[in-house]
């Protein structure tokens, strides 16, 4: 339950950036984004906390150990991939493409650190 919460609160970030990136004029846009990257660094301390003391599971489908930060990060790769091909086709916007660069590193960066902990591969 925790973890799928910190996965929203990431999804979260990551739209908030995108939507301040397009909404808020240039003078405070850049301080906002850094109060959200705050917010996230926090939820990765979080999430450190909350995975550290995970043991190495002994098979392969262990249900403590979710792949929720795995299958995400590679997700919004490929959206971030795609968003950036749109953006060049001037579909979608450039914080569609900084909200999905936000949502991606917080998701690497939880999987990462899971990786660090568990033996999952």
């Amino acid at each position: 339950m925790k973890i799928s919460l910190l996965w929203f609160c990431f999804v979260c970030c990551g739209i908030a950036n995108g939507l301040i990136f397009d909404h808020v004029n240039e003078a405070v846009k850049y301080n906002y984004m850094v109060v959200v990257g705050v917010v996230a660094l926090i939820l990765l301390v979080i999430h450190r906390i909350i995975t550290r003391r995970w043991y190495k599971p002994m098979k392969d489908s262990d249900p403590q150990h979710q792949l929720v930060f795995g299958l995400s990060t590679g997700v919004s790769c490929f959206v971030g991939i795609i968003t950036l091909l749109s953006y060049k086709t001037n579909d979608a916007s450039l914080g569609a493409c900084v909200g999905v660069g936000t949502a991606f590193l917080c998701f690497l960066l939880a999987y990462l650190k899971e990786m660090k902990y568990t033996s999952v591969y």
